[in-house]
């Protein structure tokens, strides 16, 4: 191998493999780690700031002599340092010297510079908030942390002479993580002289204990501070300053009790080895009422469960064949686990110490509805086979929960915000922005009776936050649930607009730029085929269409960069923030697959590869899968006085369908859409082949009454 490095390869195989590696990296989005690592190799700063991909940093990298077809070391050092084992040269005779790369010896980039990368892999969007705030009197908008790192290197608060006073900066900031990333592997590793000595201050379970306690409240103290799913990323709410009591009822077999947080708490604490079941749909407050119970057990606010070591999951996170035990071992940073306590960097360590103390666990498990499919469902914790005597807190949507309510302790159905509170949040939020007025006029407005539609919405406490950011831009309500999350994307959209230095604003969702539409679509075709696998994830490889557009896609604010399953997945993997907002461009996707046959324009003939017919067994799956229920609702909205066009794939030649139509769809049409629904329905049963063809006009007419009998009732 080593020899095969040095033998030099022709110029054509050479402009091939520059053109392979650039495409390879450009697709995982990874310029501005290059030019991060690169800096000492490309001097010119102007340089760095205009490439926009790899080749071009390739090219001068060339031109400067670094790089040339005799001497691939620097690619080989890119592929090591920043671990992309994956990358496969496509002329199979340049494969040999791929094979073993990373057990060659990085030779081209200092320490110091790998270091940097190791940091910037270590940082999350947390931690760059952090540091920004920290560097910066006032804040600054970064694109990524590989630009904040760019620029405190150039202001000089990162170089290898003031390395010892950044990290002890990182320290006070307990960035344990970014901690490590610029240790050497010999700092991180205690003497025997160490373990001694704190091995004689207590036992080991007493050592591990006090660890993962203060590990745990400092990762749980940051809970407050988090990015609303209908945000971009850079806007962020505090739990603390607008935490609103929600309306709870405490569940029996037979009805429902409302019972305040306190109370609720109060009964948890009392029952041991407490199994609580919250329910609630989406965007209904559970996950925040989870980080709120955890901000306020880290700091110190409530006695629920003190002295206790509190994990708060995302059930999500639990990968195939993993359990919750590979979710906490993943939480914890094994490095600093060894550092800190001077034990063993052994897992099984932490294992053993939870499954010997387990009553001093609390699990706060959110979002059981997120489980993608296939994937170990948690009921063993609830059938206590698992933490038999650890106190167990779960969230989910209403669906496939029946064998959890049989085994919970305490069963809780969030209903929201009643209607105090509804105006206590309002209050809160335009006191906050410190534009009380706004919120008086807001409240003013919704005891109309002409906005109780929206009034309704108002209960969740997300769409709340939603409507209150729409009247703050522009002092108007949206009609419904598709209106509202129109203003919602179109706000995400102004903020990439505002990030991006461009002036331009979209005063109306119909007035968004083609191209935005293109990748929004282009995130909701990607979605569809996640959600009907329950999963909320997706790779940037799956998204259909030219580099720029899945570039422009990943970049407007919709979803964030995940963390990887594992050391060695390579790949990029996106998710949205909440289930609603993957639901919402799903059912976005739908609603403009089904108006895109009637399009005419070059509008349709752009999008024309994503909005490509679906066969039968697709529309199926779409009619009847049970993830998707929440994007059919959204479609239909979506679409208004056009639904008639998504329900005419209910008229199959299986009469259930038609009669899923009746019992479950024709009932949300509005009255102003009747006409147009009806003459959709009835030219696709005259013009189509259907089983029941001949018993078109009594259908028509059960389908009159049906809507009509609607209209009446409400």
């Amino acid at each position: 191998m080593a020899e095969e490095t040095t033998k030099g390869i022709s110029y054509e195989d050479y402009r091939q493999l520059l053109h392979d590696i650039s495409e390879w990296y450009d697709g995982i989005g990874s310029i501005s780690m290059l030019k991060v690592l690169y800096r000492d190799h490309v001097t010119d700063v102007s340089t760095l700031d205009k490439a926009n991909k790899m080749r071009n940093l390739l090219d001068n990298l060339h031109a400067s002599g670094n790089l040339s077809p005799t001497d691939l070391s620097i690619l080989y050092d890119t592929i090591n340092i920043t671990k992309q084992f994956g990358f496969k040269p496509k002329n199979e005779d340049l494969l040999p010297l791929f094979q073993n790369v990373k057990n060659l010896t990085v030779s081209k980039f200092t320490s110091y510079r790998q270091k940097l990368v190791k940091l910037g892999m270590r940082l999350n969007e947390e931690d760059v908030a952090m540091l920004n705030g920290s560097f910066n009197t006032l804040l600054k908008k970064y694109e990524d942390r590989w630009h904040l790192i760019r620029d405190l290197e150039h202001r000089r608060e990162i170089c290898e002479e003031n390395m010892k006073a950044f990290i002890e900066r990182l320290k006070k900031l307990k960035l344990f993580s970014a901690v490590e990333a610029l240790l050497e592997d010999d700092e991180l590793k205690p003497t025997a002289s160490k373990r001694q000595k704190l091995m004689l201050k207590g036992d080991q379970d007493t050592v591990i204990k006090n660890y993962l306690l203060k590990r745990q409240k400092n990762l749980c103290c940051h809970v407050n501070r988090f990015t609303p799913a209908t945000f971009n990323t850079l806007y962020q709410v505090d739990i603390a300053n607008m935490f609103t009591d929600l309306e709870l009822l405490k569940k029996n077999k037979k009805e429902g009790k409302p019972v305040k947080l306190q109370e609720l708490l109060d009964v948890i604490k009392s029952t041991p080895a407490c199994r609580t079941l919250i329910e609630g749909e989406g965007g209904i407050g559970k996950s925040t009422l989870l980080r709120y119970l955890a901000y306020n057990w880290a700091n110190d606010l409530d006695k629920t469960f003190e002295g206790k070591i509190v994990f708060l999951i995302n059930v999500r996170d639990i990968g195939k064949g993993e359990d919750i035990f590979n979710v906490i071992l993943k939480q914890s940073n094994l490095n600093d686990f060894e550092m800190k306590t001077y034990l063993p960097k052994d897992p099984m360590l932490i294992k053993r110490f939870i499954l010997r103390h387990d009553d001093e666990i609390v699990l706060l498990l959110d979002g059981l509805d997120e489980l993608e499919d296939g994937n170990v469902c948690p009921i063993s914790l609830f059938k206590k086979e698992e933490f038999e005597d650890s106190n167990v807190i779960l969230t989910s949507r209403s669906e496939n929960i029946n064998e959890f309510i049989k085994e919970s302790s305490i069963h809780v159905k969030v209903k929201g915000f009643d209607a105090k509170n509804i105006r206590k949040y309002i209050k809160k939020h335009f006191d906050y922005l410190e534009e009380p007025e706004l919120g008086d006029s807001l409240a003013k407005e919704l005891n109309l009776t002409k906005h109780q539609e929206v009034y309704s919405m108002c209960k969740n406490p997300m769409l709340l936050l939603s409507v209150c950011t729409m009247w703050e831009d522009k002092q108007g309500l949206p009609t419904n649930k598709a209106d509202l999350f129109k203003e919602v994307f179109r706000s995400i959209l102004n903020q990439f607009n505002k990030q991006e230095g461009n002036a331009t604003k979209i005063t109306k969702f119909s007035d968004t730029p083609i191209e935005y539409v293109h990748a929004m679509l282009m995130l909701g075709k990607c979605m569809y085929k996640s959600l009907k696998r329950n999963q909320l994830s997706i790779n940037s490889k799956d998204l259909e269409g030219k580099e720029e557009m899945v570039q422009l896609a990943l970049k407007l604010g919709f979803v964030y960069l995940d963390e990887p399953h594992s050391k060695t997945y390579f790949e990029q993997c996106f998710t949205a923030s909440h289930k609603l907002m993957v639901e919402s461009l799903v059912g976005f996707y739908i609603s403009k697959l089904c108006q895109s046959a009637g399009l005419k324009n070059k509008c349709a003939e752009d999008l024309k590869h994503l909005l490509a017919p679906l066969d039968e067994d697709e529309w199926e799956i779409i009619r009847e899968n049970e993830y998707l229920e929440m994007a059919r609702t959204f479609t239909i909205e979506f679409l208004g006085a056009d639904v008639g066009k998504f329900f005419i794939h209910w008229l199959t030649k299986d009469l259930s369908t038609y009669r899923s139509l009746m019992k479950n769809y024709l009932g949300s049409v509005k009255a102003e859409h009747q006409v147009s629904v009806e003459e959709a329905l009835i030219d696709h049963m005259t013009k189509t082949h259907l089983k029941i063809q001949p018993h078109v006009n009594g259908i028509c007419k059960s389908l009159m009454r049906y809507i009509l009998a609607y209209v009446n009732h409400l």
